[in-house]
């Protein structure tokens, strides 16, 4: 662990590689947050709300959706014949850049909406129905 003193300004700072902050709150008070966090941390700094009770803060270039683009690359594939399936709002640009994005159906409503399809909830084996229906 290392002690960063002034949180807001060692965010800022571009000379420091930020790879996750977690921020945990109450459920009903974590978009609050965001909305304050954000006139505060910049434009190089992305906000998701990954969970309730999770603020994820990470270098706007830190998602999924670009990790899924160089994992893509790296392999000699094109993303579009790549299939993405989440359940988080931290998931968002991982669904949007696949060829095939999927949600599972307890996903939020933002990430159902960017999807191309919706299986059952993770509960429920949406995994492997989307494995079965799109990748097999």
């Amino acid at each position: 662990m290392t002690a960063v003193g002034d949180l807001v300004k060692f965010i800022q700072d571009g000379n420091k590689k930020l790879s996750k902050l977690m921020v945990i709150g109450e459920p009903d008070q974590t978009l609050g947050r965001i909305a304050e966090l954000r006139p505060l941390v910049g434009e190089n700094v992305q906000l998701v709300r990954s969970r309730p009770r999770f603020i994820e803060v990470t270098n706007a270039n830190a998602h999924k959706g670009n990790a899924l683009l160089w994992l893509a690359r790296f392999l000699g594939l094109d993303a579009g014949d790549v299939m993405a399936i989440g359940d988080s709002n931290n998931d968002l640009t991982m669904i949007k850049v696949a060829g095939i994005g999927v949600a599972v159906a307890n996903a939020p409503r933002e990430i159902q909406d960017v999807a191309d399809h919706i299986v059952a909830a993770h509960y429920d084996h949406g995994v492997a129905q989307a494995i079965t229906e799109f990748a097999l």
